[in-house]
């Protein structure tokens, strides 16, 4: 018999800040998916069989004045974003100089000042962030392809 220690599941938070910051992540990955079509990293295209998808967050998810902000985000492949995210992001700097050079120079520009101020406090309005995740879905979603 074994005497390892159990530990019990993290559960998933039920608050209303939790279920707000799910549903962003969701409506994230939507939006990164109509906007840029193929994996940021190997130029994957989306709807290829077996591949699955992701949001990647050019600045940590823990910043909550950058977390919604999807000029911020990109698509990856899931084997990329593991790529990247390998040994605690020891690919970082190899990982966004690859992403600048393929970005527009304003999303650059958000990046870099995005940088200088994710660490100040910010108090976010969540359902407020979700308005305005929908509506720029639902501007991608009509526009010709």
């Amino acid at each position: 018999m074994s005497m390892m220690r159990k530990t019990q599941l993290k559960r998933t938070s039920k608050s209303p800040e939790a279920l707000a910051k799910k549903e962003i992540q969701r409506l994230l990955r939507e939006i990164v998916i109509i906007r840029d079509r193929v994996c940021q990293r190997c130029g994957v295209s989306y709807g290829t069989n077996g591949v699955i998808f992701q949001c990647d967050h050019l600045l940590s998810r823990s910043h909550s004045a950058t977390y919604s902000d999807s000029g911020l985000c990109v698509l990856l492949c899931k084997p990329c974003h593991a790529w990247k995210s390998l040994g605690g992001n020891v690919r970082q700097f190899e990982y966004d100089s690859l992403i600048r050079s393929k970005l527009p120079p304003e999303r650059v520009r958000k990046w870099d000042l995005a940088l200088e101020w994710r660490y100040k406090p910010t108090k976010m309005d969540w359902g407020l962030e979700i308005v305005a995740l929908n509506q720029i879905l639902k501007k991608l979603s009509t526009q010709p392809q």
